[in-house]
Order: C-alpha cells, then sequence, then structure tokens
C-alpha cells in the first residue's frame, strides 16, 4: 500500500516555510544519527592509532551531504 500526501501552500506562506522546517530538520536528524553512529564505530578501535582528520572530515561532510541539500543551506 502507498499513502502520498499532497500538500499545495503559496510560496512564502507561513505554512511553507512550516512544512520545510520540518523537512529539514528531518534531513539534518538523520545526518546527525548517522554521524554519531560513525563516531561509535571510530571509538570501538580502542588501540588503533588517531583517525586522521582528513578521514572525520571527509566522512561527515558525505553524511551530510548525502541527507542534506547543502545547495539550499548554502554549503
Amino acid at each position: 500500500m502507498e499513502v502520498i500526501y499532497k500538500f499545495t501552500f503559496e510560496e512564502g506562506s507561513d505554512d511553507m516555510i512550516g512544512l520545510k522546517l520540518v523537512q529539514n530538520a528531518t534531513s539534518m536528524y538523520l545526518a546527525l544519527s548517522e554521524i554519531r553512529e560513525q563516531t561509535r564505530q571510530w571509538y570501538k578501535y580502542g588501540d588503533r592509532e588517531a583517525i586522521p582528520v582528513e578521514e572525520i572530515r571527509d566522512t561527515i561532510w558525505d553524511i551530510t551531504a548525502e541527507h542534506v541539500d547543502l545547495d539550499k543551506l548554502g554549503g
């Protein structure tokens, strides 16, 4: 079964702005959840030498780009 919700708001209306904020917040939450899980994985290595800063930065950037439309956020 598939359920599709369709909303029609005037551009710039409070309802449209609110809907976009909820969508962005959900995307950011998903990105942060995945970053949290990745951080836990890094900590599991315990005796491993320091993780290169580039690996951390690139991984966080990739996760964020996967979930958040960076063009809309100015990223």
